[in-house]
């Protein structure tokens, strides 16, 4: 099974005791996301017009035990994990042959690490401030053929604040900012054309959560979408 840790095990957590109760509640309730989120990435991957298994940009990793495991079970074949924590050397050791992960403190930063089949934000873009979302896509667009995102929806207040709230169990312990507000159908697809990317898939909804968790966010407030930049041909 895939842990729900935001940052990998030994790295410096802004409220680490908080972090653990969390984390205890979050399997009583039944609210683990790993395995039904790793199907999911799986079969986006699988479904890419590639003939061979893409070398992964995984924007925002955390810990990495998503990417970790696509690289395990054969869907990748090479992985190169990035966010804005600094590794200590004890996790870069465990790290598994072929996986990799650089810290970068800019996103102008992401531009020099090279060219990849798939880029993949988990979970990633609604933290990022919303003035930089179309800028954020365009490099990531950039520098790969494909752009895989996990996100949410929201469908008005009650859902913002459920997803607020998840946002808050989830990743406040960590340090990471929680944000004011989710997409809309409307709003995602003006992002995408303000980033001038084409969406080839979206699929939504989609099952993550189990438990009291899964009653309480629904599927239909999760989604992936798969694009590509309108302004070149795919490798």
């Amino acid at each position: 099974m895939l842990r729900d840790a935001v940052r990998p095990l030994g790295e410096k957590i802004a409220r680490r005791q908080l972090a653990v109760v969390l984390s205890g509640v979050r399997q009583i309730l039944g609210g683990g996301r790993s395995e039904n989120l790793y199907l999911h990435i799986r079969e986006a991957i699988q479904k890419l017009p590639l003939n061979t298994p893409p070398r992964l940009l995984d924007f925002g990793c955390g810990s990495m035990a998503l990417g970790a495991r696509l690289y395990h079970d054969g869907l990748i074949s090479a992985y190169l994990g990035v966010d804005t924590f600094i590794m200590n050397p004890e996790s870069q050791n465990v790290l598994a042959e072929g996986c990799s992960y650089q810290q970068v403190s800019d996103l102008g930063q992401v531009s020099g690490l090279g060219k990849f089949d798939v880029v993949m934000l988990i979970d990633v873009i609604h933290h990022i401030t919303p003035e930089k979302h179309a800028q954020t896509l365009r490099i990531l667009a950039a520098t790969s053929s494909y752009v895989l995102v996990k996100d949410h929806f929201e469908e008005g207040m009650v859902s913002r604040t459920l997803l607020r709230l998840a946002d808050w169990f989830g990743n406040y312990a960590y340090g990471v900012s929680i944000p004011r507000r989710y997409f809309s159908k409307v709003s995602w697809q003006g992002l995408l054309d303000s980033a001038n990317l084409e969406e080839l898939i979206r699929k939504t909804p989609l099952v993550i959560h189990n438990g009291l968790f899964g009653r309480i966010l629904p599927s239909k407030y999760h989604f992936i979408s798969v694009l590509k930049s309108r302004s070149h041909k795919l490798a």
